[in-house]
């Protein structure tokens, strides 16, 4: 669901696919020591010379960045670097944050790690966090939204240039269909998305240049292009009106908070089939401060979305069966029930998820949490239960198994 596009490092020559899956990079340090720590034979050499990578942004825009410090720059040296080409302000610098990105992971990265050389491992990563067929692809550096992001404190931006980072993020998510939505909800937005990005002055044929009025994959089966295009003018012309650009970026924004999904971090898993036999129903699972929404990715249809304190959650681990995750809940007169997501990515949503409820101001009623230890599930035979042991969750250093901390 991304354009294709070139990165160049010294390493690699690495480009951006279409369907991508967002996940945090803190997650399964044991798999990612394996890894990672694997040196060069000329490891010892510090080479310092200087380098140079495209980071690219959502709407499109690419910059060639200079790194000094060669392939030893850390995540937050290219992260500076970036921020002050685009000369975002320094109160809200901590809004956004450098992704490595491809069609099927998506890492971001921490202030230690070396970009360099995560994009040089990359093959090894998706090897360990990831399935199918993931030969072809190749990585690319984005500037986004960083993941632990609360919507509340979206709300209170005001400076131009954030509010357009998070518009173009907003569009893209939207044109590439990682927000599920009906076709009447997405005219609506692609016509906000033509008016944040032109104000008053669109034509018909920006309907067809502007990312975020673009027909979303997943409605191509439900409407023609041509007819997509009238409707999204229709709806246009319906919204115009005397304002300014800003008026017009904050009531795009406005929109996308009222979604639920609006700022997930996505992940990939599969649920089992209702009918014996059939493979997995592929699905990605969206964590953000509101909760955890696991979609549909064939029909990107919501199949469940929970707040933090209406279900309890737990993660396995299996080397025979896979990883998982499991998603207790009340489903009203039918009581509790279970979903399983099967996932190489499971301790990442586990992770992420944690910190989203440890992160929480709001004590009222608090998170469900964990499902409790002792409690049996039918689900699993087999696999290593996670617990709340700080020694056993997943270090602050995802990355550091794979060598990519600063003097790895």
């Amino acid at each position: 669901m991304m354009a294709e596009a070139n990165t160049n490092t010294a390493d690699t020559q690495p480009e951006e696919t279409e369907a991508s899956a967002a996940n945090q990079i803190d997650d399964d340090p044991v798999r990612m020591r394996k890894i990672l720590t694997k040196k060069s034979t000329n490891a010892s050499v510090r080479d310092t010379k200087s380098k140079k990578i495209i980071v690219r942004l959502l709407r499109g825009d690419e910059m060639e960045i200079t790194c000094s410090g060669g392939r030893y720059t850390t995540g937050e040296e290219l992260t500076n670097l970036v921020m002050d080409e685009v000369e975002i302000p320094e109160m809200d610098r901590s809004y956004f944050g450098l992704w490595v990105v491809s069609a099927s992971l998506q890492l971001q990265l921490k202030p230690h790690h070396l970009p360099f050389k995560v994009i040089k491992k990359w093959p090894d990563i998706l090897e360990s966090f990831s399935s199918g067929d993931t030969f072809s692809e190749q990585p690319g550096l984005y500037l986004k939204r960083d993941a632990m992001v609360d919507i509340n404190r979206e709300k209170e931006m005001t400076n131009p240039i954030t509010l357009k980072l998070l518009c173009d993020e907003l569009a893209f998510n939207m044109a590439y269909s990682f927000y599920p939505i009906l076709l009447p909800d997405a005219v609506e937005f692609a016509a906000l998305a033509l008016r944040a990005e032109h104000n008053d002055s669109a034509s018909k044929g920006d309907i067809r240049n502007t990312i975020g009025s673009f027909l979303p994959p997943h409605l191509e089966r439900k409407t023609f292009g041509w007819t997509w295009r009238r409707n999204v003018w229709k709806a246009y012309q319906r919204v115009v009106g005397s304002a300014d650009q800003l008026s017009c970026q904050l009531r795009y924004l406005e929109a996308g908070f009222a979604l639920q999904v609006y700022g997930s971090t996505f992940f990939y898993g599969g649920l089992e089939h209702e009918k014996p036999g059939m493979p997995d129903e592929v699905v990605r699972i969206g964590v953000n401060s509101e909760g955890i929404h696991v979609i549909l990715d064939r029909t990107n249809v919501l199949s469940l979305s929970r707040r933090y304190n209406q279900f309890s959650y737990n993660s396995y681990e299996s080397a025979e069966d896979g990883d998982s995750f499991l998603i207790e809940y009340d489903n009203g007169t039918e009581g509790k029930k279970q979903m399983v997501i099967w996932s190489s990515q499971a301790a990442m949503i586990d992770t992420l998820v944690t910190r989203f409820i440890e992160a929480s101001d709001d004590q009222d009623g608090g998170a469900l949490g964990r499902t409790e230890e002792g409690e049996p599930s039918k689900y699993f035979t087999l696999g290593h239960k996670a617990t709340m042991d700080p020694s056993r969750r997943p270090s602050d250093d995802g990355l550091e198994s794979f060598g990519v901390k600063q003097g790895c």
